[in-house]
């Protein structure tokens, strides 16, 4: 356990029961602190036992006396409560910027650090990383660690950072006066009913009255801000404020006011969204939301639409421009989980944020951007989900029919009650006859060109596995696919069947990522994959939108008119190249028809794409395969 803030407390409280007596010197050596720091944290250990007991000086030596046993072991118990939600980096800086936004003159390190009870080492490196959060705000924090710092800013910014940062380390245990919470408790009701809503408000008047009680009074607001006086929500906070006014004796000027309304302005869900209807008169977030998902579509060839979370959508949009314009912070508490399980999603939302900056020339933070995540993974997950697809299946044996009938029994675990299943042997069927099926599974080479697409199967297969490769057969007819043996399950059954010997590319060679890049696509254009005009699409659209990855995964995409389906090219550099400023491991070159390729089949390759992309222990070892079999067995999980 650390020995630092009120850990100290404890490590202290924990000598005397071990010791019955002990010098300062013997107490600072135990925690390896000064001397001086042992007697201010004794006499503050002194001010919070109150009647449960006391440290006292007796013959030069102290003694821990113990007046209420019951008592001292509930605030030791409340001390390792506290203890264990607080002693974090961020905790610490939260309340040190508390700390710095309250003081009336510069303070020393050493003097905040005894307020946090931690080391001067530990405060030093808190207000370094202060010093770098709060740049976003346009704060600053000036003077010399030794002499004294104060916190230099606008007061807006620092009510701003108080609100989204620093409100639970520094009001976390304050109460608001009884006729205060009541005041706003049955006014709020008029503003909103949702819990989060109020929520925000209170934190917005928790602070407002605070910095005013304080003389920390807002100066001029932005034109921007002064406008939102004549909007038909200032109505009711003006009612609370007048009422608060009342409550505490004060008069409220305006601007104080207008700080109150950001609360509502930004929250990002004001009410029960689908019981408002239809959005149609903001034609901004109408325009915006429209074109995101016309992006979506142009950048990843995936139809998306918002469905019946349309609306929800709109009113999220609106709140948040809201928050990006009057600087409103908003955290994301899922913002790592979203980040991780839904990779495609949040690639999504990074063209969504593309797209708002265009329209508006906001920049939106990752918390943002996890939030519009969040909305795309509703339709994803839908479109993920196996759909009623209604399948003509036929099922070829070499000659026992019992063999089909196995396949069958098999398939019928994982088909839907819409697909159709016929039994042939190798005898019965023609090419005719096959050219009505949607695909063909044979356990056997059949002795004529099949107008559908062929899976060869073995008797006893992975049911999951096959299912997979029928619903690529499906979207990709004129690709063969590899058979499916009983043990293939692997994690990207995809990438794994699109991909051959004369699909990938092992540069041994230094070589640019452009001159790569055309390598393969005139390869593919030789093969008939791609058409003779996809590089020169391909490099217009790496001018507006690269994809290029975190842990250096590239996937270079444009449409291709050459056939139906995806193409599909596997680049390795061995020896990393770079696209301007990015460096690029591995690059998944992909031309897709432009009839709008099956949308699940889309969205499920991407899934693995990206997946694999924000594997870094993966990439670097498909970086070093040395053939396509290597290749394979890496995106199929093996090494």
């Amino acid at each position: 356990m650390s020995l630092a803030a009120s850990n100290r407390i404890l490590a202290i409280l924990d000598f005397f029961f071990t010791h019955a007596s002990g010098s300062l010197g013997d107490v600072a050596d135990a925690l390896g602190v000064s001397v001086r720091t042992v007697r201010n944290d004794v006499k503050h250990i002194n001010d919070l036992l109150g009647d449960a007991g006391s440290i006292e000086a007796d013959k030069g030596n102290l003694r821990l006396y113990v007046y209420d046993r019951e008592a001292l072991d509930r605030f030791i118990q409340d001390i390792w409560s506290q203890e264990l939600d607080t002693d974090t980096p961020e905790w610490r800086q939260a309340r040190i910027f508390g700390i710095l936004a309250h003081a009336d003159k510069p303070l020393t390190v050493e003097a905040i650090a005894s307020r946090l009870y931690v080391s001067v080492s530990t405060c030093r490196g808190d207000l370094a990383q202060l010093r770098n959060d709060i740049a976003s705000y346009g704060m600053s924090v000036i003077g010399k660690e030794n002499l004294g710092v104060r916190l230099d800013g606008d007061e807006m910014e620092i009510r701003a950072y108080l609100v989204s940062v620093a409100f639970d380390a520094v009001y976390g245990d304050y109460l608001l006066p009884s006729m205060i919470r009541s005041v706003i408790d049955r006014d709020s009701r008029n503003i909103s009913t949702e819990e989060n809503v109020r929520e925000s408000l209170t934190r917005y008047v928790t602070v407002m009255l605070d910095r005013f009680a304080h003389g920390h009074n807002l100066g001029t607001v932005s034109n921007q801000v002064a406008r939102l006086a004549y909007s038909p929500e200032f109505a009711p906070i003006n009612t609370l404020m007048d009422d608060l006014g009342q409550a505490t004796g004060e008069v409220y000027p305006q601007r104080e006011r207008l700080f109150v309304l950001l609360s509502i302005i930004g929250t990002r869900v004001p009410g029960d969204v689908n019981a408002m209807g239809p959005i149609e008169l903001d034609k901004e977030v109408s325009s915006i939301a429209h074109d995101i998902l016309a992006a979506v579509r142009d950048d990843l060839n995936i139809e998306v639409a918002f469905g019946d979370v349309t609306n929800e959508v709109l009113m999220h949009l609106k709140f948040m421009l809201n928050r990006l314009r009057f600087g409103i912070k908003l955290k994301n508490p899922m913002l790592e989980e979203i980040r991780t399980k839904y990779p495609l999603e949040y690639e999504m939302a990074g063209i969504a944020l593309r797209i708002i900056k265009e329209h508006t020339l906001l920049d939106a933070s990752e918390d943002e951007r996890g939030y519009l995540a969040a909305y795309f993974g509703v339709q994803l997950e839908r479109m993920r989900k196996p759909q009623d697809r209604g399948l003509k299946i036929a099922i070829v044996a070499n000659s026992e029919r019992i063999t089909a009938r196995l396949i069958g029994a098999q398939l019928e675990k994982v088909l839907d009650s819409s697909d159709q299943l016929s039994l042939f042997t190798r005898s019965e069927v023609t090419a005719n006859l096959l050219g009505d099926y949607d695909v063909v599974l044979t356990t056997t080479d059949l002795p004529f060109d099949c107008p559908s697409p062929v899976i060869l199967v073995r008797e006893v297969f992975n049911e999951r596995e096959m299912l997979e490769r029928i619903h690529q057969a499906v979207a990709l007819p004129q690709k063969p696919l590899a058979p499916v043996a009983a043990d293939a399950l692997n994690e990207r059954p995809i990438l794994s069947s699109l991909l051959d010997e004369g699909h990938f590319f092992l540069f041994k060679d230094p070589i640019s990522y452009r001159e790569s890049e055309d390598l393969m696509v005139r390869a593919l254009v030789e093969r008939g994959e791609l058409d003779l005009d996809f590089a020169e699409r391909l490099h217009k659209r790496e001018q507006d939108h690269r994809m290029i990855f975190s842990h250096a995964v590239a996937m270079p995409h444009a449409n291709q008119t050459a056939r139906d389906g995806v193409a599909l090219a596997l680049g390795i550099y061995p020896h990393p190249t770079k696209d301007k400023a990015d460096t690029v491991r591995v690059t998944f070159l992909l031309g897709v028809s432009e009839d709008r390729t099956d949308g699940r089949f889309l969205v499920s390759l991407y899934d693995e794409i990206v997946s694999l992309a924000q594997d870094e222990q993966r990439v670097v070892a498909l970086s070093r395969a040395w053939d396509w079999r290597q290749a394979l067995r890496i995106l199929q999980g093996g090494q």
